[in-house]
């Protein structure tokens, strides 16, 4: 598990060293409150997905009619869905 998170942080790391220099820095404190959500929402949701997904996954079916089965493995790409619309919104709703 440890060694997911370290390769996953790394690869962090890399990618906001690359767009470093071609994202502009934010000028005003709000922005950068903006900034710092996002990082954490998207840091929370890298760490907590994979492991929800195995939950949800692994649960026992056996005895769930077949609507119920279809629409338990549409939840983890409701919650993708769920996420990417929100930080659409922290990032141009605002």
């Amino acid at each position: 598990m440890f060694e997911r998170i370290k390769a996953f942080l790394s690869t962090y790391w890399l990618l906001c060293t690359m767009l470093a220099g071609k994202i502009p820095l934010p000028n005003n404190r709000g922005e950068v409150k903006t900034v710092i959500s996002l990082f954490i929402a998207v840091f929370l949701f890298a760490i907590l997905m994979p492991i929800a997904f195995e939950q949800i996954f692994g649960a026992n079916t056996t005895g769930w009619d077949a609507m119920t089965v279809t629409v338990w493995k549409i939840i983890p790409l409701l919650a993708i869905v769920a996420m990417v619309v929100v930080l659409i919104y922290k990032v141009a709703g605002k």
